[in-house]
């Protein structure tokens, strides 16, 4: 029915908008952290964009919700303001006819934020944590830049090399602290490596000529 398609359309175009706007915000920010882990060698720029995306993904769980509620509340205000609500009854649409189209377009966006909980957002969720497990274990140290301090696995290391051998693939001069919570963990040494290791296997420093405390 034309009325139906009309309260629709005006729902749906802000919507879309909506949406649009929120994801490049969200893309944004979540550029501007992966950037940073970028620049500090944690992770290699090139899967900066499929991180991005799949945390855009997770994103519209909370996106689509929030643009629809929005573009609904901005839809009826335009409606009452303009007179047309007033029209549209006045033609013999009672309220609750009016508000069908905006029932059925809200159940549609219900059942597409129910498949992304339950299928979309787990896979995402999936994707990008093996993503960020494989490029950390293929963390090269050769990549640090030296005489900065920087996070490692999140918050819970903080690293400072005052130089890096490239030929050796050794940091030298090395500052590194472990936060888990009750005990916080100093170690300072002149040298420090990660030897290589199977797949699969958790990468760990060895360090020489240093003191733990």
């Amino acid at each position: 029915m034309v009325l139906n398609r009309y309260i629709t359309a005006e729902i749906i175009r802000p919507m879309f908008l909506g949406i649009a706007m929120l994801v490049v915000i969200f893309s944004g920010y979540s550029f501007a952290l992966k950037l940073s882990d970028a620049a500090q060698g944690q992770i290699p720029v090139d899967i900066v964009a499929r991180l991005i995306g799949l945390k855009s993904l997770i994103s519209l769980e909370i996106l689509l919700p929030t643009a629809l509620y929005l573009s609904i509340i901005s839809a009826l205000s335009r409606f009452y303001r303009d007179s047309e609500m007033a029209a549209m009854q006045a033609a013999g649409f009672g309220e609750a006819r009016i508000m069908r189209p905006v029932l059925l377009l809200s159940v549609l966006v219900a059942v597409i934020v129910g498949v992304i909980s339950l299928y979309a957002r787990p896979w995402a969720y999936r994707q990008s944590y093996q993503i960020e497990a494989d490029a950390r274990a293929e963390f090269d140290i050769r990549k640090i830049e030296p005489g900065r301090f920087i996070e490692l696995q999140g918050s819970e290391y903080v690293l400072f090399a005052r130089a890096v051998d490239q030929g050796k693939g050794r940091l030298e001069e090395v500052f590194l602290q472990s936060d888990r919570g009750e005990k916080i963990q100093v170690t300072y040494a002149r040298e420090a490596w990660l030897p290589p290791v199977q797949p699969g296997t958790r990468r760990s420093f060895k360090f020489r000529n240093g003191y733990s405390y």
